[in-house]
């Protein structure tokens, strides 16, 4: 029914990919993997399928990091989630196989901030079966870019006022 074009643009060579994690839930469990290249690949598959009231899958996940010409702008975290997963290539609905099984292709995500800008959400995909109600599954892709913060990190001298 649906079909999201850009998932069949990104595909990783299954040869290249290497598993970096996995994780498991009550009702879904999968694998991440990544060819070093920006390039995530999600296997998963939901157990006791007969249950399921959708065979759709909706995922989102922020954006890339934006790579600039100057270092200090690249990279950064976005300053909310909003403006994270706007237009971003690592969202869509795709369909669930027969037996529950998915297979997703994102672009590494950014973190971004959440509360005001105190909290920093690493970058993460989130997901849940296409109907009201349906349980949504976060998931940590990485860790986010090392030195890169929209505030003083922690241990650093303020940029503001340099104490």
């Amino acid at each position: 029914m649906y079909k999201n074009i850009k998932q069949e643009c990104m595909l990783p060579s299954e040869k290249s990919l290497k598993l970096i994690s996995s994780f498991y839930d009550t009702d879904c469990i999968g694998q991440i993997y990544t060819n070093d290249n920006w390039n995530y690949v999600i296997k998963g598959q939901f157990t006791g399928i007969e249950g399921l009231l959708s065979k759709n899958l909706r995922f989102w996940a922020s954006s890339p990091a934006d790579m600039r010409q100057s270092y200090s702008g690249s990279g950064l975290p976005y300053p909310n989630s909003d403006i994270a997963l706007i237009d971003s290539p690592n969202n869509g609905v795709i369909e669930l196989s027969p037996i529950g099984s998915f297979q997703l292709n994102i672009i590494r995500p950014n973190s971004y901030y959440v509360n005001q800008g105190n909290t920093l959400i690493p970058p993460q995909l989130s997901f849940r079966l296409d109907y009201n109600g349906s349980k949504i599954y976060n998931i940590k892709i990485g860790d986010p870019i090392p030195h890169r913060s929209l505030s003083s990190l922690p241990g650093c001298i303020r940029r503001s006022t340099g104490r």
